[in-house]
């Protein structure tokens, strides 16, 4: 018998309109399971007798930086942003259009920050090591950081929009520029708005078919010209060579976004238009595109409960003495393999479970009560300090409405 999930997106698939750009929802679909991927591989968890460790990988090894310039992929996310905001707003008032937002984003936190409120309490009382308790409530709160970040530039598409429509690529000059200036003088937090806000106005481009219009030897040029600024700004430069935060390096590309990331954009965006008439075929056929529905249905369900499939596996695993190879090792890439298999079924139980959040917000856009400002304030305090004690229960009443 199918299941009514299997149905739902089946008919979905079935309804798409002919003239829907699959390539967008791909590229969503893609970047978060790019994401979550990477984390997953990037994670070192030991248990031994003082209780459990969580380590990076790039920090012990250091080769393996590389390949954040294809695994930090949020920028892509970002540009896809805007290509659906810019069409959510050509259907909607900037009211209507905010209140979506606010209740897609904040709609699959509130069955997390719950279950870890009640979790992490539950831990103590069983007698779990204090110090894993607090480490593991407050790492699986850190995918809400982006979520912030994601709805104050989603908040800020309608004047976004409207600077692309006068203004057009001077708006990304600026915005760059801005950047580049902010990465010297170092005002906190605003190059979270800058290098972001960037990113999604190049989905703007993508929306009014502007750089779908280039030729294939441009999008070549653009992704060899972000791989040269790359190469130069991590290499001779003064930027750290990783996309994502390492344990001791003095600064990140990420905390706070640099114009590495802008870079990081340009070469991205160059491939993946390079590749958009082969895949574009290819999600014609119908279980590709069915499965690029399925993410994106509950694609933030996934995002924001991917960590805590990595505590639930590494808790089961390793009492139970999953090998614990040095990162790096080969004993360690072999284990990879069984290791994401786990957290992959693990993840797809929580997904059944907690989805249905998301799901019912995809059904009723105008489900959450709060506003922008509550919730990016609720969700930025639960990405700061996890989900335990009182800030935590004010937060999820605050992004609430309550």
């Amino acid at each position: 018998m199918t299941s009514p999930t299997a149905v739902t997106v089946r008919s979905l698939a079935d309804a798409t309109p002919a003239g829907r750009d699959r390539y967008i929802d791909f590229l969503r679909a893609a970047a978060i399971v790019v994401v979550v991927l990477g984390h997953w591989l990037i994670a070192v968890v030991t248990l031994d007798a003082a209780g459990a460790h969580a380590t990076n990988a790039l920090a012990t090894v250091p080769a393996l930086q590389w390949l954040t310039w294809a695994f930090q992929v949020m920028p892509l996310f970002f540009v896809v942003g805007g290509f659906a905001n810019r069409a959510a707003l050509q259907r909607s008032s900037a009211r209507d259009y905010r209140r979506s937002r606010v209740a897609r984003l904040t709609a699959p936190v509130v069955p997390l920050a719950v279950a870890w409120l009640v979790a992490g309490p539950v831990l103590g009382l069983a007698g779990a090591d204090p110090h894993t308790v607090t480490l593991v409530t407050k790492v699986v709160g850190q995918p809400l950081w982006f979520l912030a970040v994601y709805l104050v530039v989603s908040a800020a598409a309608p004047i976004a929009l409207e600077a692309h429509r006068r203004f057009g690529v001077k708006v990304l000059v600026v915005l760059g520029a801005a950047a580049a200036l902010d990465d010297v003088v170092r005002v906190p937090f605003l190059n979270y708005a800058l290098v972001f806000l960037a990113v999604h106005q190049v989905g703007f481009f993508l929306g009014d078919g502007s750089l779908l219009r280039w030729s294939r030897r441009r999008y070549a040029a653009l992704a060899a010209a972000g791989a040269v600024a790359l190469l130069v700004l991590t290499g001779p430069g003064p930027y750290p060579r990783s996309m994502v935060g390492v344990p001791g390096e003095r600064s990140s590309n990420m905390s706070p976004p640099t114009v590495c990331i802008l870079a990081l954009t340009a070469l991205q965006l160059g491939l993946v238009l390079l590749a958009r008439p082969a895949v574009s075929r290819w999600l014609q056929r119908p279980r590709p595109w069915r499965a690029v529905i399925a993410v994106n249905a509950q694609i933030m369900t996934i995002f924001l409960w991917h960590l805590t499939a990595l505590a639930i596996t590494a808790v089961v695993l390793l009492p139970l003495g999953f090998p614990q190879a040095a990162a790096g090792s080969t004993g360690w890439w072999l284990t990879r393999i069984p290791w994401i298999g786990a957290l992959v079924a693990v993840l797809g139980v929580l997904v059944v479970v907690a989805g249905r959040r998301e799901r019912r917000a995809l059904r009723s856009p105008t489900l959450g009560r709060g506003n922008v400002v509550m919730a990016t304030a609720a969700m930025t305090t639960l990405a700061l300090h996890g989900f335990r004690g009182w800030p935590a229960v004010a937060a999820v009443l605050l992004m609430r409405g309550w």
